[in-house]
C-alpha cells in the first residue's frame, strides 16, 4: 500500500488485512427485561473494524468486564452470518447491507485480554496474528478509538437515561431514572447504528488514492470493502463459524477416573467417554 500511497493504511494489504478491537462502558444505564423497575448497571460494548475499509466487522453489548469471554463474543460475530445474526435481534437484512462474515490476518487490540493464554487458541485455530498496543496508546489504535467517540453523538439524544458530564453532580438530576431500555434493546439499536456506520456514513479525512478516485469509489466503509476485495486483498478468510466459535472458547483440564470425568470438583460423563471405554481405561489403567 505504500505504493498505492495510502499513507496511515501502509500497515494492511485490503479489507481482510488487519482489525482492530477495542471496548468501552456505555455511560447508559439499562434495565432488567424480567422486571423493568430494576436497574441492572452499564453494558460494555465491544467493536471489531476493518481497518482498511472502516468497516465495523464484528460487536458485542453485554455485561461482563472487558475481558476475553467479551472479547471473544466479538471476535465469533466477525465471523457470522450477519443476515442471521440480526434476524436473531427482530431486524431484516439483505446480504450486501452487512457483507462481512470474515476473520482476519491480524487482530490489534489492548495489553490485556488480548495478551492472555486464551488467545493463543485463536493463533493455532484460525492463524490470526495478534498484536497489542503499548500502555497508554490508544492512537494506536485509532481507528476504532474513534468509533467511541462518534457513535454516542449518533445515540445519545435518544436513549434516556444517558449519562451526562455532570452525573452525580451534587444536585443534578439522577440520570440512571430515565433509564427505559433493556439489553435487548440496546442491542438492535447497535445494529442499527451499525449498519448506519457502514453503509451511509463518508469517512472524513480518509486516505484516498488517485484510482479509487477514477472508479468514483466514495468513502463508504461498505463501499470501500467491495471495492478492495477484488483489487488488493481477494476474498477474506470465512471459516465454518459453529467451528471457529468452538476453538476460541477458553480450555482447561480434566482427569478421567473410573468413577467419571473430574472437573472442578464435580463428576462427568459424555456418549464417547462411555463408548470408548474411558472410565475401564481409568480404573485398570490409572487416572489419566
Amino acid at each position: 500500500l505504500n505504493i498505492l500511497g495510502l499513507g496511515v493504511l501502509n500497515m494492511t494489504w485490503g479489507p481482510g488485512g488487519r482489525f482492530q478491537i477495542d471496548a468501552t462502558v456505555l455511560d447508559v444505564y439499562i434495565r432488567s427485561r424480567a422486571n423493568s423497575r430494576v436497574l441492572i448497571g452499564r453494558p460494555v460494548l465491544y467493536i471489531v473494524i476493518d481497518t482498511f475499509s472502516r468497516m465495523i466487522c464484528g460487536i458485542y453489548l453485554g455485561l461482563e468486564n472487558p475481558s476475553w469471554v467479551a472479547a471473544m463474543m466479538a471476535i465469533a460475530n466477525c465471523s457470522e452470518n450477519k443476515v442471521e445474526y440480526c434476524r436473531k435481534h427482530g431486524i431484516e437484512i439483505d446480504e450486501e447491507d452487512w457483507p462481512c462474515r470474515s476473520i482476519p490476518a491480524v487482530i490489534l487490540g489492548d495489553k490485556g485480554e488480548m495478551e492472555r493464554q486464551f488467545a493463543d487458541h485463536m493463533i493455532d485455530l484460525a492463524n490470526i496474528t495478534i498484536e497489542n498496543a503499548a500502555p497508554y496508546r490508544g492512537d494506536w489504535k485509532g481507528i476504532v478509538e474513534s468509533c467511541f467517540r462518534t457513535i454516542p453523538t449518533v445515540f445519545k439524544p435518544y436513549i434516556p437515561g444517558y449519562i451526562e458530564t455532570d452525573f452525580k453532580v451534587r444536585g443534578t438530576r439522577d440520570y440512571r431514572a430515565d433509564a427505559v431500555f433493556d439489553l435487548e434493546e440496546l442491542q438492535q439499536l447497535f445494529i442499527h447504528l451499525v449498519l448506519h456506520h457502514n453503509n451511509d456514513l463518508e469517512i472524513s479525512g480518509y486516505p484516498r488514492h488517485q484510482k479509487m478516485d477514477e472508479d468514483d469509489v466514495p468513502s463508504v466503509p461498505r463501499e470501500l470493502w467491495t471495492w478492495g476485495i477484488p483489487r488488493l486483498s481477494g476474498i477474506p478468510r470465512q471459516p465454518d463459524h459453529r467451528r471457529f466459535c468452538f476453538g476460541l472458547m477458553p480450555q482447561a483440564k480434566a482427569v478421567v477416573t473410573d468413577a467419571g470425568i473430574v472437573f472442578e470438583g464435580r463428576f462427568y460423563s459424555c456418549p464417547t467417554a462411555v463408548k470408548r471405554g474411558w472410565f475401564s481405561k481409568a480404573k485398570l489403567s490409572g487416572t489419566y
